[in-house]
């Protein structure tokens, strides 16, 4: 049987910045670095760069970077300086972040935005670098904290992405904090509880909880749990335009075996598809829309597409459980449609599901001069483990 019905696109990686007609339906990713110690140094010019022509793009505009040039900027960081100035650094990102989305969310309002922080210490200095760059004046480390806080709370136009952003927190409890526990006699648990307090304003997620700390003595086992808590379940799949009025299903099987599926009929007004009377079973149903439910959270939702193709293409993103909320990671995927009497399946169709990259993440590095070069090449293989995570054809 030929591919009749719908089949999931694969993940496209692109190396330098165009347009065509075909590119509605591809979506990219780009990453950004915020270096900091005695300075802080970015990746990005805000005049310079693929975005600078974004106003004259008639088409989706999708996020990309050039993984040479990130490559460059991620092998250039050398240990340098004693200051740890964490809530500036953060302070820039969400400028940075604010920047990209204004940029790019009129042609793609599917992106997913993180910021990854990696550092392995407690802030020292960003109060009086804020000061002497002109860009924030705070009276204590307290204060800043708060203004962190608001400023990730504030950061993204809920109207106008419906992802928005998510926080990730790395900390590798490095020599400073060891002597912190050793001068104050804190336990491994009281450690802990500190270092949680301390990090809470990065605590920070648009949709869903919020990720915890992720603090560890070792680099590894950070970039275990950093695959556990980080997921890239961002589905698309194309529906025959023929199915109209049938229902269609995309059954998810997921890690630990269980079956989940969203089912929904396909309707067309004037020549706008949409999958109507959606129902789920193991995915969480009251947040999923498509353009005729505007629930927040997971989403189905057609892309625009070219007219004289005889498919729309879906995506189905950030699912989630119906029993706990959790991230759901995909194993395998089926599709099928229902002629009237049976569900009948695609049996070309691959059961390995690919994922769509399309994220913009920006990754502030501890690039401090007590890191030995060791734990310095550690953090920077952390960082090409999560883009990896986010776009497995890297």
């Amino acid at each position: 049987m030929k591919n009749r019905f719908f089949v999931v696109l694969g993940p496209v990686v692109i190396v330098t910045l165009f347009m065509t007609s075909c590119a509605t339906h591809s979506k990219f990713y780009r990453a950004d670095i915020v270096r900091f110690g005695d300075e802080v140094q970015t990746s990005y010019s805000y005049k310079k760069g693929p975005f600078k022509n974004v106003s004259k793009q008639s088409l989706p505009m999708d996020l990309l970077t050039d993984s040479r040039s990130f490559s460059r900027s991620l092998g250039s960081i050398t240990p340098k300086g004693s200051n740890t100035p964490l809530y500036y650094a953060t302070d820039l990102a969400i400028d940075r972040v604010k920047w990209v989305r204004r940029k790019v969310a009129k042609y793609d309002r599917e992106t997913r935005y993180y910021i990854f922080l990696l550092t392995d210490g407690l802030d020292n200095a960003s109060m009086q670098m804020a000061r002497n760059n002109h860009q924030a004046v705070v009276v204590s480390t307290d204060a800043y904290r708060a203004r962190i806080e608001r400023r990730l709370r504030r950061a993204m136009d809920h109207s106008k992405n419906h992802y928005g952003l998510t926080f990730y927190t790395l900390l590798r409890r490095g020599d400073d904090i060891r002597q912190l526990a050793s001068d104050n006699a804190l336990s491994e648990e009281a450690l802990t509880d500190y270092l949680n307090q301390q990090y809470s304003c990065f605590r920070y997620a648009s949709h869903g909880a919020a990720p915890e700390l992720i603090q560890a003595d070792d680099y590894q086992t950070i970039a275990a749990a950093i695959s556990e808590e980080l997921v890239n379940n961002n589905l698309d799949f194309k529906v025959a335009k023929e199915f109209r009025g049938k229902r269609v299903k995309l059954t998810i099987t997921d890690s630990e075996g269980k079956e989940r599926y969203v089912e929904g009929t396909l309707k067309a007004v004037l020549g706008h598809y949409t999958l109507v009377n959606l129902t789920t079973d193991g995915i969480i149903n009251d947040s999923i829309h498509t353009p005729y439910n505007k629930a927040k959270g997971t989403k189905l939702k057609a892309l625009p597409g070219d007219k004289k193709d005889q498919t729309v293409t879906f995506t189905l993103s950030g699912l989630r459980k119906a029993e706990t909320g959790e991230a759901l990671k995909v194993a395998a995927v089926k599709q099928s449609f229902y002629d009237g009497i049976l569900w009948q399946n695609n049996s070309d169709y691959n059961k390995q599901p690919t994922f769509r990259p399309n994220a913009y993440c920006i990754f502030l590095i501890d690039g401090g001069g007590g890191l030995t070069d060791s734990e310095l090449q550690a953090e920077k293989d952390i960082v090409k483990h999560i883009l990896r995570i986010l776009n497995p054809a890297l």
